[in-house]
């Protein structure tokens, strides 16, 4: 590099170096003028930050004010890895940057299927976003919108502006097209509102208000349609979710929901499961947990929306619940000392209506010993109603108090097999007594019996609610065997056996139903494996001893490689009820082409239960996604829905379309999408 000086300027050439505050210069000359503090560059210039690169063939920095121009310059930006060419780059300060008649994108040099152009681009690296004036868009080098005005991320925080719009279609709602506007209030509080428009439903307004602070959070959303074009009666729906941590221990949550009417979501959902709602809940509740003492006080309602239920098959309303929750481990006598406690006032109209005391204390004493385990419990459950709106002559007062002894015990015998796995043989006992009281004056508020499954060999309790306490004389049996990798403790294969043997009949039902007569209950089984990394495969099956039947089975098999490499295969089965394939898969079919699909099918119906077919299609800096989907609503054979979906995202920049990204990951499960919008 060589250096000469001339009055108050020193003219450096060859490979002149310059830094300063972070930044690096790079050119073939420059001049610096004492006196006034200025660089002058030529040659091959590169101006290099932290957050932006520059190159050009010239450019002028005034160093005491820190600012500079380059005349005609290609720059990037770094975070982004997004790059443009501006016909002058002014930069304003360290922070703030200006180009005139600039460009923009994130796709690579002589390849921009994407290409923003705008008179005058300003970069504001304090508030970490970017706006543009007069801009217009092109994809493969045709132009397909024209903003006015639009705003752009620099980093990871939220801006207010103008989101892409929303595009899709579906037969209960027709072609619609949402333009999102997203609102930053304040670094933790949002909100976003989406005007939209259904060619079969009319405008409809969305919103959705979010706020963050270190002990609360809260969401709060409002769909609101002033007419429908179909019913031509206004439409919405609204929920709030507002939960608390004010202190250790101590939290609250508010949870409504409401809908304006029952046909809402089949109407305007393109969810199944929403599309499937029968009931919207109303909660609010105070909980506080300490180290020996979990507390609760709720207030809980509903509004069912599913007009095919009866009054008097819906939910009661908790007007209010209480309940303290007691455990104390290693009390005197070594003994588990725990006291479960509830009260509720029930409420609905024309019904039995009344409160209900529930207490159960119990006194455990486990032993845990290698290789072995025993646990004997005893417990005794006091219930208490005082009833109003009792027809005939049934009691408005009724008592019952039943204990409950139990004694689980087990034992676990290891040996190595092969290399570097052990296999392990668990033979189970669980015996549990509880005797018969007739309960059929009760009225039946929030009890139901559970499903028959593996885990309910060893419940102490049929029933989940206070209402009904199941009688038992029985032993389950069952054993467990496993093969487990010594280097991570994970299960090469797994599988369990088991039953329950009734030494007298089962009395004690819920309306409508029969006492259950018989020795044993079904027999259960189930198989989990993961032979090679990547594949799964379990199998669950029930057999009815007395009909020489299966009752309920399932199977099911995945091979997950990656998030983009996936396929599930499973299959469901309840005698008298269903009997259900599902297949979904993710895969790419070239290095840019990816297929998705998921097709749900009953088997006892002969008909769909949902089918979704979708194409991907990725490039180095954007990704489309088109997805079909048919689903009926409620049990098959009923109404479906279908519609169609795309979605259009530019890396760096954000997304185009209906988001048909949560609609394959709802569908598909392991698949998982990564779009780079920033």
């Amino acid at each position: 590099m060589g250096q000469m000086i001339i009055g108050n300027k020193v003219l450096l050439t060859g490979n002149v170096i310059g830094t300063y505050q972070g930044r690096t210069v790079f050119a073939d000359k420059a001049i610096y003028d004492q006196a006034n503090n200025t660089l002058d560059l030529t040659g091959n210039i590169r101006f290099e930050s932290s957050e932006l690169d520059v190159s050009g063939s010239e450019a002028h920095f005034d160093l005491e004010n820190e600012t500079g121009q380059f005349p005609i310059a290609a720059y990037n930006i770094t975070q982004l890895h997004g790059r443009g060419v501006a016909q002058n780059i002014n930069v304003i300060d360290p922070e703030h940057i200006k180009l005139d008649t600039a460009s923009y994108t994130t796709c690579p040099a002589g390849k921009e299927d994407w290409l923003i152009r705008a008179n005058r681009v300003y970069l504001d690296q304090v508030k970490g976003r970017g706006s543009a004036r007069h801009a217009r868009m092109s994809f493969k080098g045709k132009p397909f919108i024209y903003l006015p005005y639009m705003s752009f991320p620099l980093d990871d925080r939220r801006k207010t502006g103008v989101l892409f719009p929303e595009v899709g279609y579906s037969n209960n709602r027709g072609a619609e097209f949402g333009l999102p506007v997203y609102w930053n209030i304040a670094p933790a509080m949002d909100a976003t509102f989406t005007p939209r428009s259904m060619s079969y439903r009319g405008f409809q307004l969305g919103s959705e208000f979010r706020y963050l602070a270190r002990k609360h959070n809260g969401i709060i959303g409002l769909d609101y349609t002033p007419e429908d074009k179909l019913t031509k009666e206004e439409r919405w729906y609204y929920s709030v979710d507002l939960k608390s941590n004010p202190t250790t221990g101590l939290s609250s949550r508010i949870y409504l929901n409401s809908a304006s009417d029952e046909d809402y979501f089949r109407d305007f959902s393109t969810n199944l499961a929403v599309s499937s709602t029968t009931h919207l809940e109303r909660t609010g509740e105070l909980k506080y947990r300490n180290r020996y003492w979990n507390t609760l006080f709720r207030v809980q309602n509903y509004q069912t929306i599913d007009p095919e239920i009866l009054p008097s098959s819906r939910p009661y309303q908790r007007l209010p619940q209480l309940r303290a929750d007691g455990r104390l481990d290693e009390g005197p006598g070594n003994l588990e000392y725990r006291l479960l406690s509830e009260w509720v006032n029930f409420y609905r109209e024309n019904s039995v209506t009344g409160g209900r005391l529930d207490l159960e204390p119990g006194i455990a004493l486990p032993f845990y010993q290698p290789g072995y385990f025993i646990e004997p419990e005893l417990s005794y459950r006091f219930t208490q109603y005082q009833l109003e709106d009792v027809a005939g002559v049934g009691n408005d007062a009724i008592t019952r108090g039943l204990p409950t002894f139990s004694l689980d015990g087990g034992l676990i015998f290891e040996r190595p097999v092969g290399t570097g796995m052990k296999h392990t043989l668990e033979p189970r006992i669980f015996y549990l007594y509880t005797p018969y009281v007739d309960q059929d004056e009760i009225p039946v508020f929030d009890t139901i019996e559970t499903d028959f499954s593996f885990g309910q060999l060893f419940r102490r309790d049929r029933y989940v609610g206070a209402d009904r306490v199941g009688d038992a004389n029985q032993l389950s049996l069952a054993l467990t065997s496993r093969v487990l990798r010594n280097s991570s403790g994970s299960e090469l294969l797994s599988g369990s056996i088991g039953q329950i043997f009734y030494f007298q009949d089962l009395q004690v039902t819920l309306p409508g139903r029969l006492p259950t007569e018989t020795p044993s209950s079904n027999f259960l089984a189930e198989v989990v494996t993961e032979p090679i990394p990547r594949w799964r495969g379990s199998l669950a099956w029930q057999w009815n001893p007395d009909l020489g039947e299966t009752d309920r089975s399932s199977a099911s098999i995945q091979y997950l490689r990656d998030p983009r490499h996936v396929v599930n295969l499973g299959y469901r089965f309840a005698r008298e009820d269903f009997e259900q394939t599902d297949l979904s898969m993710a895969w790419p079919m070239t290095r840019q082409w990816q297929a998705l699909a998921r097709w749900a099918y009953s088997i006892k119906d002969r008909d769909d239960v949902a089918f979704v077919a979708g194409l991907e299609y990725e490039s180095c800096c954007w990704k489309s996604r088109f997805v079909a989907r048919h689903y009926v609503n409620g049990t098959p054979g009923g109404e479906y829905t279908t519609g169609i979906y795309f979605q259009m995202v530019f890396k760096g920049l954000g997304s185009l379309g209906t988001e048909a990204d949560s609609i394959l990951e709802q569908n598909i499960p392991g698949y998982k999408t990564y779009d780079n919008t920033l």
